[in-house]
């Protein structure tokens, strides 16, 4: 059992926690949350042994072994390979077996006359083999290959260099170590941030198989659910504890709040009560007595007001983006190569208005680089992708947070893009990522990699176009800010398109999830938890095998055959398309003269040349009358290309490859 008594930290003159205490049973699953800065990594640390605490202990058992994986490892662990890294939870293990190798040598080289030395090394024997088995020293390879390979990494990967890897996959490595330790106590620290869904979903069954205890900071709300039976909360100093999952937690918490707000109105209520009392006989002798003890109750009221503790009181909304064609992004047969080996090829789809569409895979499989493809930021890629009318594209990237410039105000960062004068919408959306108060005038420098991911986003969503493409937007926040943006995703009237394996983010909010493994894009229409219901029979856990050669030729014959029908599809919709583009460029013309003439009408002058001012109006009604009557014909011609399209291809907007 391990204990903590007392516990107290401060980070320069902030108070982390004071005093708290909590005890860890044999076999405990744990879910420690909290806000970004309430102290969730540094109490991991002390349970470590990493750092030591202000004041008080945390106490563990004799000989217990506890495992900690950081957000972010401090070490370099590039000289060796994924295999040798993942190897060393097994050294004492390993040297027994070296050890036994040379007793093995020493025996054949013994003579037969040295009768006592020989007995001893028998037993000395007898020990290292007992000691091996009860280690299951024979299955240490097998159980090595099947923690890398639920955790993504191929055979070809074993025995790679982690030089070559990049960190998330570095950080896979050691956390397939920590697994393999089995230690005593397992406290990991936001271990999905580089995981994929299908490595997620194996990390889930491993954990829940295993008899440690464990001790888990993340903000991955499915992830918890499946992994934990108490939360710990610690929020404001304080550690609270709840028994259950993350969703047990919820109805708690709200049951709790609910309570503190009855409390606080029923003694916000009796201390009014007092007062008047105290206003009333203060100035009479006779009731001196009764005043004075009044006023000690009133003094030992907590009338502090009960904190929220959700995001209910939280609301954010991007500003109504300008409304963009029926089809947002069309590509065609793309393909993407990388060093030489092809990530995918000859993928094809649509992206209608309105579309939530996110995207899932195993590590490796492109997710990222489709992104960047459709955002516009990668051009290194064959075939033919282009934009519909009026689409603006917006993109975020994890490393967009490094990219702040450190010198500025949080405050300065955003207005740095926000083109309106209104500065509320600014502290608005601010406040929403929880930066509030004097937390506007911190400089970039001093932030937390969580508060930097928040500001980045903040920063986009000032401005966000009518297509959002967003990668891991939700590594490095808080659950609360998750909330807020998952919240105002669900109200976009754009079009997004979003990587994530956060399951509980994207839960609620997508209408199409896209599938990418093996090359392959598949379009599955529903959201995340449709999708997982759709492939939990095709794809088990742990990542899929690559396809063999009679699967890759089909699937080469399958590509060359839809590049057959997108021949067809386009010689047939080209009249169309002409015509559509036509009036698009009509549209644009008039849009620019209606805002010029808009400029003109603002300016008082012309009203005092009535000839002018008469043309310039009738002007104006005439080209939004004929605007109007454009976008019907424009709504027109797409509505009949659409359906062209769909009785050519049969409905099918993506080639699915199957």
């Amino acid at each position: 059992m391990f204990s903590a008594i007392d516990l107290s930290c401060r980070l320069g003159t902030r108070e982390l926690f004071k005093d708290i205490n909590f005890t860890i049973n044999p076999g405990d699953k744990i879910g420690l949350i909290g806000p970004n800065g309430a102290g969730k990594t540094t109490l991991l640390r002390i349970m470590a042994g990493d750092i030591e605490p202000d004041s008080g202990r945390f106490i563990m058992p004799k000989g217990a072994v506890t495992a900690y994986l950081p957000q972010e490892l401090d070490k370099d662990l590039n000289a060796c390979t994924v295999w040798e890294e993942v190897e060393r939870a097994f050294m004492e293990v390993r040297s027994w077996e070296a050890e036994l190798d040379l007793v093995h040598g020493r025996l054949s080289a013994m003579g037969e006359n040295d009768c006592r030395k020989h007995e001893q090394l028998l037993e000395y024997r007898e020990n290292l083999l007992h000691s091996l088995e009860r280690h299951d020293s024979y299955t240490i390879d097998a159980r090595i290959r099947q923690v890398l390979s639920g955790l993504g990494f191929s055979q070809d990967d074993f025995h790679r260099p982690l030089a070559e890897f990049s960190g998330g996959w570095i950080m896979r490595s050691s956390l397939a170590r920590l697994l393999l330790t089995y230690p005593a106590l397992l406290l990991l620290d936001e271990p999905t941030n580089h995981l994929d869904l299908d490595s997620v979903t194996w990390l889930e069954q491993w954990l829940g198989q295993q008899n440690c205890s464990l001790v888990l900071v993340s903000h991955d709300q499915a992830f918890l659910d499946q992994t934990v039976r108490r939360i710990f909360e610690l929020d404001g100093g304080r550690l609270r504890i709840f028994t259950g999952n993350f969703s047990r937690y919820l109805v708690e918490k709200e049951k709790q709040a609910q309570q503190e707000e009855t409390h606080y109105r029923n003694t916000r209520a009796r201390a009014r009560q007092i007062e008047k009392f105290v206003e009333r006989f203060r100035a009479k002798a006779t009731k001196a007595r009764q005043v004075q003890s009044r006023i000690k109750m009133l003094e030992k009221m907590d009338l502090s007001v009960p904190d929220a503790g959700t995001a209910s009181g939280i609301k954010f909304r991007f500003p109504d983006p300008v409304r963009s064609g029926r089809n947002v992004v069309t590509a065609d047969g793309v393909s993407r190569l990388f060093d030489g080996t092809e990530i995918f090829s000859e993928i094809s789809f649509t992206i209608m208005r309105g579309d939530h569409i996110g995207i899932v895979g195993p590590n490796g499989a492109g997710k990222s680089t489709l992104a960047r493809i459709v955002a516009g930021m990668d051009r290194y890629f064959s075939g033919n992708l282009s934009y519909g009318y009026r689409v603006k594209p917006v993109y975020f990237a994890q490393h967009q947070a490094e990219e702040l410039d450190p010198a500025l105000t949080v405050y300065q960062t955003v207005q740095q893009v926000y083109r309106g004068d209104d500065t509320r919408i600014l502290r608005n959306i601010l406040g929403a990522f929880l930066f509030r108060g004097d937390d506007v005038d911190k400089r970039v420098s001093v932030l937390s990699g969580g508060e930097k991911s928040r500001l980045a986003l903040a920063r986009m969503l000032v401005d966000p176009g009518n297509l959002l493409i967003m990668d891991e937007p939700t590594n490095h926040l808080d659950i609360l800010s998750k909330e807020v943006l998952r919240d105002a995703l669900a109200r976009f009237r754009g079009t997004f398109v979003i990587v994530s394996h956060d399951r509980a983010f994207v839960r609620n909010v997508l209408n199409k999830v896209w599938e990418l493994r093996n090359g392959i894009l598949r379009e599955h229409l529903g959201g995340i938890d449709s999708y997982i219901a759709a492939t939990t029979d095709r794809s088990g856990i742990g990542p899929a095998e690559k396809p063999g050669k009679r699967q890759r030729n089909r699937a080469k014959e399958r590509r060359r055959a839809a590049a057959r029908e997108r021949a067809l599809l386009r010689k047939k919709t080209a009249p169309l398309q002409a015509e559509i583009d036509t009036l698009e460029t009509s549209i644009d013309s008039l849009e620019q003269e209606k805002e010029h003439l808009e400029k003109k009408l603002a300016e008082p002058a012309i009203y005092q040349r009535s000839d002018e001012s008469r043309v310039t109006n009738l002007r104006y009604r005439e080209v939004q009358g004929r605007l109007e009557t454009l976008y019907q014909e424009w709504e027109a011609a797409q509505n009949r290309l659409e359906e062209l399209r769909r009785s050519l291809s049969m409905g099918k907007k993506i080639w699915r490859g199957s």
